[in-house]
């Protein structure tokens, strides 16, 4: 953000799908720690490390010291982006498949 100007770009996002088996183990240890201290914040970035594989137009290496430098705005986006693209929303117009 240059002032009050907000200044927007399509980059690209490689990440991959995590396994169930992942996904739980995910769960499991944000639980575990949830339950140790409920007061603990969940930090986006934590969320993303594991399935970012990398942001060419933005850096060489994803690493989650990168990803806690990064603005919080662009995370969600980067965490939207991926969200929409496991879960394509249909295209007007068109009907599911029966």
């Amino acid at each position: 953000m240059e002032g009050d100007e907000v200044k927007t770009r399509e980059v690209r996002v490689l990440y991959r799908s995590l396994t169930i088996k992942e996904e739980k183990e995910q769960r499991e240890k944000f639980k575990a720690e949830a339950d140790a201290d409920p007061t603990a914040i969940l930090w986006l970035s934590e969320e993303l490390m594991p399935r970012l594989v990398g942001l060419p137009d933005l850096t060489d290496e994803v690493t989650l010291e990168w990803l806690e430098n990064e603005e919080t705005k662009n995370l969600r986006s980067i965490e939207k982006a991926i969200k929409d693209d496991l879960n394509p929303k249909p295209l007007a117009g068109s009907s599911p498949e029966k």
